[in-house]
């Protein structure tokens, strides 16, 4: 009987456990703010490139990525927020499950970037002649917002190029707006547009993209109907080249 007793006592005692560490989990899930030090909450490497065409002229990137630096990988992450001067953000940010865990920056930068097709692809673009010319990056970055301080930000109702409104606005971050408080419902936002040809892109430009990365947009059609691999190359501030193919139906 005694034993009993006991046996009953200790399933009360772990039932007020857990329903005290309930009440204290979902307290932190959906209540408490932090102060971060840094704007960029995580780096994440390069394991492999994909890229796909989407339409006839969009060319889409798939970046698989891992974990590079974060909480769990603090002398990484210091490292490269001291590389992009980010260290006096201290922004409020919602630090619970419920909300994303903020901006998520590729850990290399790019140089710069070659597109490249197997054959010839019109008369200015004979076999072995870059693309770059005639391919557009849409894509998004947070760099001139970190660069000047935290005080230049990109007001959403400026005016955008076509192509950038229907494909484009996905690249400024709406996935992870509300991590940040003094952005959440904001017209003005961190992250600004990239919207160039690849031949004008500069390293700014090219600096903390997201995993989600951008799209490629071929405005110039080939001269004859077919098939065509393309060759994209980006060149990364670590040394290394990271490249793919692509096969367009045109």
């Amino acid at each position: 009987m005694k034993r009993f007793k006991l046996t009953f006592s200790l399933i009360i005692i772990s039932a007020l456990v857990l329903c005290s560490c309930h009440k204290d989990h979902d307290k932190y899930d959906f209540a408490e703010t932090s102060s971060a030090r840094s704007f960029i909450q995580q780096y994440d490497s390069i394991d492999e490139l994909e890229f796909r065409q989407l339409e006839t002229r969009r060319i889409s990137v798939n970046i698989k990525h891992s974990k590079m630096g974060g909480l769990w990988n603090t002398r990484v992450y210091d490292s490269l927020c001291t590389k992009h001067n980010d260290l006096s953000f201290y922004g409020k940010i919602n630090v619970g499950k419920a909300s994303h865990i903020g901006y998520t920056a590729i850990g290399t930068d790019f140089q710069k970037i070659e597109i490249s097709c197997n054959k010839g692809y019109n008369a200015e673009h004979p076999e072995g002649t870059l693309l770059n010319d005639i391919v557009r990056l849409i894509s998004g970055t947070p760099y001139p917002y970190i660069k000047s301080g935290y005080k230049k930000t990109f007001n959403k109702t400026e005016p955008l190029s076509a192509l950038y409104e229907v494909h484009g606005r996905v690249f400024l971050g709406s996935y992870y707006l509300n991590t940040y408080l003094d952005f959440k419902d904001s017209q003005q936002i961190p992250v600004f547009p990239v919207d160039k040809k690849v031949s004008e892109l500069t390293k700014e430009d090219l600096a903390l993209l997201s995993p989600y990365f951008g799209e490629f947009y071929v405005e110039k059609l080939p001269e004859a109907k077919g098939d065509y691999e393309f060759t994209v190359k980006l060149y990364g501030d670590d040394g290394n080249v990271y490249s793919g193919k692509a096969i367009m139906k045109f």
